[in-house]
């Protein structure tokens, strides 16, 4: 689960339970008002009935307090409502047939002796009963039923409609939580997904990659700057190693080249003949020689690379002379592992606009690996050939372990080296130089390199380069 997606969803779920919990207490609260409304309207309705009660004894009149009575009764909650002398005698009732009855249970009776404002619950009932007092005789008594059932329902009809209302709120709420969440969380994760970015610039070594919120106040943005400090810290740690590391390749040069040509004057005889023996740890002395050689050039045109300061002399150049004298030269190094190599180059094959040392570097590179991976008696080719987009197309094949697809794009970068399945214990371990220089040479051509490889198959390099322009017949031999 994202950062975006765990933030958003913990702003959502506190907001849902915040909205919860205020619109529980407020049901609560509301629950507990209707109920005292309820009771003070009951307070007010029996307080009415009392003052009609009294304005009847006093004036001998009941049709006040019958006409108030009648209307009250229809009120869906009143069961009944009446007014009763201290004796039991009903002076005013909702139903006219109560009229001038006495009342004869105990208990209601005994109700009627109350010196204040009361309520009791009778037979499912709720009675509320109150004295019309003149002086300190009790003339009248207010009394009113309600049906508790009726009232309970009214209640429930009312916070009904209150939990409707949060309803809405809390469904308005949650959308725009929602909103404000992915708001949030998009303000929050964007600068970390730019930061992320930038990370991965660094490991990739773009170590001039500016952060685009390097210019925030906040905690990030001096996150930000801290990470561009590190990377011009190692930009410079990098440089001084560069140029460490060319200046001990450049002096290397000088012994490499005596040791080389030391060895070539041994075996060309000259000082005296040498036997079989001495000829194959002369062999093997001028293989690593020039192993050591190609190393220290790598890593020279590597650091030319990276300060920008390879120069490249393009020039009309026979691409099929060049692949000859390679395969030449490498001749040795196949025929040591029984390797079966092919060489195929198209009649009348353009030439090529190179830098012939360069493009000899290329393809000795390919071709090195290509020896390098594939089994004792295995199969390298080599083929060239004119493309319809004015490019010569070349291909290095070899029937080597392969490689599995996931290492694949660690091939054309600096020191990547694809683990190949099932090496051999003559196979030599290289810098991983050797293929970044390559796509660098190829690109800077205006050509393509690629590779096709499946694990158990083999593998197959392929690159282009632009052809020459002009009429290049008088430069062939």
């Amino acid at each position: 689960m994202t950062l975006k997606l765990r933030f958003a969803l913990s702003f959502l779920l506190n907001t849902l339970l915040v909205v919860g919990m205020f619109g529980g207490a407020y049901y609560v609260l509301e629950r507990r008002a209707a109920i005292e409304r309820q009771k003070q309207e009951q307070i007010q309705t029996v307080e009415k009935i009392a003052s009609v009660c009294r304005a009847m004894v006093l004036s001998s009149n009941g049709t006040v307090a019958l006409n108030y009575l009648s209307v009250l009764k229809r009120e869906p909650a009143v069961v009944s409502a009446a007014c009763i002398d201290p004796l039991g005698r009903v002076q005013a009732h909702c139903d006219s047939k109560w009229i001038g009855r006495r009342i004869s249970d105990p208990e209601e009776l005994k109700a009627l002796t109350t010196r204040s404002l009361e309520r009791r619950k009778r037979r499912g009932a709720l009675e509320w009963t109150m004295p019309v007092v003149i002086g300190v005789d009790t003339i009248s008594v207010a009394q009113v039923s309600y049906d508790e059932g009726v009232l309970k329902d009214d209640i429930q009809k009312k916070l009904l409609a209150t939990l409707g209302q949060l309803m809405a709120v809390a469904l308005g709420t949650f959308f725009f939580a929602v909103f404000i969440g992915l708001i949030m969380a998009w303000s929050l994760s964007h600068p970390i997904s730019l930061l992320e970015e930038a990370a991965h610039a660094f490991g990739e070594g773009r170590l001039d990659y500016q952060t685009p919120i390097a210019g925030r106040s906040d905690e990030l943005g001096r996150l930000a700057r801290a990470m561009t400090a590190m990377a011009q810290k190692l930009k410079e740690l990098g440089a001084l190693k560069d140029e460490f590391v060319a200046l001990v390749s450049h002096d290397l040069r000088g012994p490499l080249a005596g040791i080389s040509m030391y060895v070539d004057h041994l075996q060309e005889g000259s000082p005296g003949p040498v036997n079989a023996a001495q000829d194959k740890i002369l062999r093997i002395i001028d293989i690593n020689t020039k192993r050591l050689s190609a190393f220290i050039n790598n890593i020279l045109d590597t650091t030319k690379i990276r300060a920008g300061r390879m120069e490249y002399r393009r020039e009309p150049r026979d691409l099929d002379a060049l692949a000859r004298e390679i395969v030449t030269l490498l001749e040795l190094l196949m025929t040591d592992k029984e390797i079966h190599f092919s060489y195929e180059a198209e009649a009348n094959l353009p030439w090529v606009q190179a830098d012939g040392q360069m493009i000899h570097q290329l393809l000795t590179n390919l071709l090195s690996n290509a020896i390098k991976f594939t089994p004792r008696k295995g199969q390298i080719s080599l083929r060239l050939k004119k493309t319809s987009d004015a490019m010569v197309w070349a291909c290095v094949k070899d029937t080597g372990p392969g490689i599995a697809a996931e290492e694949l794009p660690k091939l054309f970068k600096k020191f990547g080296q694809a683990r190949a399945p099932e090496r051999g214990d003559d196979v030599r371990h290289g810098t991983g130089l050797g293929l970044m220089i390559a796509k660098d040479v190829v690109d800077a051509h205006g050509g393509k390199i690629w590779v096709e490889s499946k694990v158990g198959a083999g593998s197959a390099f392929y690159f282009t380069l632009p052809q020459a322009s002009g009429d290049i017949q008088s430069l062939k031999p």
